[in-house]
C-alpha cells in the first residue's frame, strides 16, 4: 500500500510538473505568436504594395518584355565589344587573314561587324575548288570560326587575251593557262566569326 501511495503521489507530482511546464511554454509562445502575426501582416502589406507598384509600372510602360530584355542584353554585349574595339588591331586581323587565305584567292573587301564579331569577305577565285579551299582554310585557322558562304556566282571574265610575262614562258604559256582554266571567275561573299583570343 505504501508503495502504491508513493507511486500515486509521484504520478501526481509528474502530472503537475508537466502541466506547469506546458503552461510556461504557452505563456512564452504568446509573444512569439503575436510577433509572427505582425510579420505575416507586414509581409502581406509589402506584397500588396509590390503588386500595386508592378501594376503602376505596367501602366506607365516602365516594364520590359522578354524580347526587350533580350535586346537590352544584346546592347550591353555590343557596348562591351565597343570597349574592346578601342584595342582592336587591324594589323593583327589582316595578318591572320593573310595566314588563312590560300593562294589563287583575290579579296576585294573586308568589312568588320563589331556587333556580331564577324567579318564579311568579298572576293573572287578562279574555280569552285578554290572557293572550297578558302572556306576550309578559314575553318581550320585558330582565329576564325563559323564560316558561312552567303553567296557565290560564276561570271565570265571581262578581260580577254593573254597578258605578257604573267606566266613563266611568256605570252604563249599564259595563253595556254587561260585556255586551260577558262575565262571565268567565281565571285563570293562569306562571313566568318573572328576573335584573336579564340
Amino acid at each position: 500500500m505504501t508503495l502504491a501511495r508513493v507511486a500515486q503521489w509521484g504520478m501526481v507530482l509528474l502530472i503537475c510538473g508537466s502541466l506547469g511546464v506546458a503552461f510556461w511554454c504557452w505563456r512564452e509562445s504568446q509573444p512569439l505568436e503575436e510577433k509572427a502575426a505582425r510579420y505575416e501582416l507586414s509581409t502581406a502589406r509589402v506584397q500588396e504594395l509590390n503588386r500595386l507598384f508592378a501594376d503602376q509600372m505596367v501602366r506607365d510602360g516602365l516594364t520590359l518584355t522578354a524580347e526587350e530584355m533580350t535586346a537590352l542584353v544584346r546592347d550591353v554585349k555590343f557596348a562591351n565589344q565597343l570597349a574592346e574595339n578601342r584595342v582592336f588591331s587591324w594589323t593583327r586581323l589582316l595578318s591572320d587573314l593573310e595566314e588563312a587565305v590560300p593562294p589563287r584567292v583575290s579579296i576585294s573587301s573586308v568589312t568588320l561587324n563589331f556587333k556580331e564579331s564577324t567579318i564579311l569577305l568579298n572576293g573572287a577565285v578562279r574555280t569552285l575548288p578554290d572557293l572550297a579551299a578558302i572556306v576550309n582554310s578559314l575553318e581550320s585557322h585558330s582565329k576564325f570560326r563559323k564560316v558561312v558562304l552567303s553567296q557565290h556566282r560564276v561570271q565570265a571574265s571581262t578581260t580577254s587575251g593573254p597578258t605578257e610575262a604573267s606566266q613563266p614562258g611568256g605570252a604563249d604559256a599564259t595563253k595556254k593557262t587561260i585556255e586551260k582554266e577558262g575565262s571565268r571567275q567565281v565571285h563570293f561573299s562569306l562571313t566568318v566569326a573572328y576573335h584573336p583570343n579564340f
